[in-house]
C-alpha cells in the first residue's frame, strides 16, 4: 500500500495497520474503506517496520496486534507514547487476557482493546471513539475484566481488573 500524505486528508481519521498477517491487514483495510471517515495511510508487519513507518507518518490511530514476529506489539504502543503522543492505539488480538489488557492501557497510548472477533462495526467504532479519547475493550476470556460499558463496549474510564 502506498502512503498517503495525511495533511491532504482533512475530515478523516488516518490509520496505520500493524499486523504480521497480510490477510488480516487487507481485511481490516477493506472494512475501514467502507467507512467514509477512516483512511488507512500505511501498513507494517513487525515492530521494526511499524516504528520505521511511524517515523514517516503521524496517523491519528494505530491498529496493532499484540503478537508480532520480532516482539510484542505493545513495544510499538510504548514507542508511540514516548515519541508520538498524538497517535492513539487500538489493540486487536486473538489473546485478550486480563494481564494483556492492563499492560496495554498502561502504555499510555492504547485507547481500545478488542478481540479479533469483533464485527466490522465494532472495529470502526473503536477507531473513531479512540480518536476522540474514549477507551474501548472487549471482555477477556476469564471475564474478570469488567469496565463500565455501553452497548458498543466502550468506556471513558480506565479498566479495572480484579483477582490479578
Amino acid at each position: 500500500m502506498s502512503l498517503t500524505d495525511v495533511s491532504t486528508v482533512t475530515d478523516s481519521i488516518s490509520i496505520v495497520l500493524i499486523d504480521d498477517h497480510p490477510i488480516v491487514r487487507s481485511g481490516i483495510s477493506t472494512l475501514m474503506s467502507l467507512t467514509n471517515d477512516l483512511n488507512v495511510v500505511g501498513e507494517a508487519e513487525s515492530v521494526e517496520t511499524a516504528i520505521e513507518l511511524l517515523g514517516q507518518v503521524d496517523p491519528d490511530i494505530a491498529v496493532l496486534d499484540l503478537r508480532l514476529p520480532d516482539g510484542p506489539g505493545l513495544d510499538v504502543a510504548r514507542w508511540i507514547a514516548e515519541n508520538r503522543r498524538r497517535t492513539r492505539c487500538v489493540v486487536l488480538t486473538s489473546v485478550p487476557t486480563d494481564r494483556a489488557i492492563v499492560a496495554a492501557y498502561e502504555t499510555g497510548a492504547v485507547m481500545a482493546f478488542l478481540a479479533k472477533k469483533p464485527t466490522s462495526t465494532r472495529c470502526s467504532t473503536a477507531s473513531g471513539r479512540s480518536h476522540r479519547g474514549t477507551r474501548c475493550s472487549t471482555p477477556s476470556r476469564s471475564a474478570t475484566h469488567r469496565p463500565a460499558s455501553t452497548s458498543t463496549g466502550c468506556t471513558s474510564s480506565t479498566p479495572s481488573v480484579s483477582g490479578s
